[in-house]
C-alpha cells in the first residue's frame, strides 16, 4: 500500500463527497426509499477491486474514518485504487465528537485527575508489575505540583474480574478511592487451554468462562459505581500471536482476547462508561512499531510497551507523556516494597483461589501446597512463603507504603 497523509477535512465535507448532500443531525441516515434511489442515481466508483456506490461507500469510509481518529490522522492507503473518489481526509478535531456520536462509539476521552483525587489502577499483572503507572504519575507531578493526588496501585499477578470483585471491599476500598481504574481480561480468558486440541468441550470451557469474565466485571463496575467512585474501564491487552520469540505462542490467543475487548467496549458504550481501549493502542502498534513490543510470553508488554500504554493514557486526559526513558528513581522504594506486598493478594488469588475463606483455612492451603512441591514454576514457591511469613504484617506493610510515597513522591 501507499502511505499517505491525509490532509484534513470537516465532517460536513466529507459527507458532502461521499452522497453528494450532508446528512448530519439527528438523523443522518436516509430512509430505504432514498436509499434505493440514490443507489441507482450514483455513479459507481472502485474501492480495492469492488464496485461500490453511495450507501456501499459510506459505510466503507466510516470504516476507515473511525480509524483515522484512533490512528493519529494518518491512513495508509492505495491511491491506485481509489480511482475516481477523491482522496479520504482526515477529521477536524473538532468533528469527531460527532463523529463519535453518529456512530455510537464509546467514548475514548476523559478529564484530567481533579486535586485531592485517590486514583486507584486495578488490574492483573499487566498492573502489578508497575510499569506503566509510574509513567503516568511522573506526568502529573511535573505538571500539577501541589495538587495532592495520589495514585494506589491495586494491581494483583494472575488478577481476574472475579478476583478483584471478591476482594473489592478489604483491598481496593481500604484505599478510599475517589476513581478506580479497572483492567482485566487476560488471565479471565484462560488462555492457555488453546494447547488442547479443538474440541466441544473445550469451546464450553472457553464459553464458560467467558460467561464468568462477563457478569464478575459488570458486578465489579457496579461495585466501583456503588461506592461513589468514578470508574475508568480499560480493555485487556493483546495476546502478542504473531511475533517469534523463544517460547510457543497459543494459537487463536489474539482472536480470544479480542473477543474479551469487545465485550468491554460494548459494556461501556451500553452503561456510559469512560473508555480506555488498550488493546485498540497495542494492536495499532504492533501494526506500525518496527520493535517488539512484548517480553517472550506474549502477554506481558515490554519497557516500551509499558510507555507506551502510559502515553496513551494520558493522551485520553489530554495531557504529555513524559520522555520514554528508564523510569525515575525516586519510585524505587515504593516500588519495591509495594511488589512485596502485592504477592500477598497474588497467592491469595492463583495458589488459595477462593478469597472468602477463614485465615485458618487459607494459611493450611498455601502450608500444603508447599509441602507437595509440585508448582510448575518458581514463583509460586515465592509468594506462597511470602505470604505465610508476611499475611499478618500486612497492614504494617500498607502503612510503610503509604509513608514512603509521602516521602518520595507525593505532589
Amino acid at each position: 500500500l501507499h502511505r499517505t497523509e491525509l490532509k484534513r477535512y470537516s465532517l460536513v465535507d466529507f459527507l458532502k463527497t461521499v452522497w453528494g448532500q450532508p446528512h448530519v443531525g439527528s438523523n443522518p441516515t436516509p430512509s430505504a426509499k432514498t436509499r434505493g434511489v440514490m443507489h441507482r442515481m450514483t455513479p459507481r466508483v472502485f474501492v480495492e477491486g469492488r464496485k461500490m456506490r453511495a450507501p456501499q461507500m459510506l459505510a466503507f469510509c466510516c470504516s476507515i474514518v473511525k480509524q483515522i481518529i484512533l490512528t493519529d490522522y494518518t491512513v495508509a492507503l492505495s491511491s491506485k485504487k481509489l480511482l475516481t473518489f477523491p482522496p479520504l481526509c482526515s477529521i477536524i478535531k473538532s468533528y469527531e465528537k460527532a463523529f463519535l456520536c453518529l456512530k455510537g462509539v464509546p467514548k475514548m476521552s476523559m478529564k484530567r485527575f481533579p486535586d485531592g483525587a485517590r486514583v486507584c489502577f486495578v488490574g492483573d499483572s499487566l498492573v502489578a508489575r508497575n510499569q506503566y503507572l509510574p509513567v503516568i504519575i511522573d506526568c502529573y507531578k511535573q505538571n500539577f505540583p501541589g495538587s495532592g493526588i495520589r495514585f494506589f496501585n491495586c494491581g494483583v499477578s494472575g488478577g481476574t474480574a472475579k478476583f478483584a470483585h471478591d476482594s473489592f471491599e478489604n483491598d481496593v476500598l481500604s484505599c478510599k478511592p475517589t476513581h478506580v481504574v479497572v483492567a482485566f481480561g487476560v488471565n479471565d480468558s484462560k488462555r492457555t487451554r488453546l494447547e488442547k486440541p479443538r474440541s466441544k468441550e473445550r469451546y464450553d470451557f472457553f464459553l464458560e468462562w467467558f460467561e464468568i469474565y462477563k457478569k464478575s466485571l459488570s458486578a465489579l463496575c457496579e461495585k466501583v459505581l456503588a461506592s461513589g467512585c468514578e470508574l475508568i474501564l480499560c480493555t485487556p491487552a493483546p495476546y502478542d500471536e504473531y511475533t517469534e520469540t523463544p517460547i510457543p505462542t497459543f494459537k487463536g490467543g489474539y482472536a480470544l482476547l479480542c473477543e474479551y475487548a469487545n465485550f468491554v467496549r460494548n459494556l461501556a458504550k451500553e452503561k456510559g462508561y469512560t473508555l480506555v481501549d488498550f488493546h485498540e493502542c497495542l494492536t495499532r502498534a504492533l501494526q506500525v512499531e518496527e520493535g517488539p513490543l512484548f517480553d517472550a510470553d506474549h502477554v506481558h508488554p515490554n519497557i516500551h510497551g509499558f510507555y507506551l500504554m502510559a502515553k496513551y493514557f494520558l493522551a485520553q486526559q489530554g495531557l504529555d507523556a513524559p520522555a520514554e526513558g528508564e523510569i525515575p528513581a525516586y519510585f524505587a522504594d515504593w516500588r519495591e516494597k509495594l511488589f512485596v506486598y502485592r504477592s500477598i493478594n497474588a497467592a491469595e488469588c492463583m495458589i488459595i483461589k477462593d478469597y472468602s475463606l477463614p485465615q485458618e483455612e487459607k494459611d493450611r492451603i498455601v502450608r500444603d501446597f508447599l509441602a507437595a512441591g509440585k508448582w510448575s514454576i518458581s514463583y509460586f514457591e515465592t509468594i506462597s512463603k511470602r505470604y505465610l511469613e508476611m499475611k499478618d504484617k500486612e497492614a504494617e506493610l500498607a502503612r510503610e507504603i503509604a509513608e514512603i510515597y509521602d516521602r518520595d513522591i507525593l505532589f
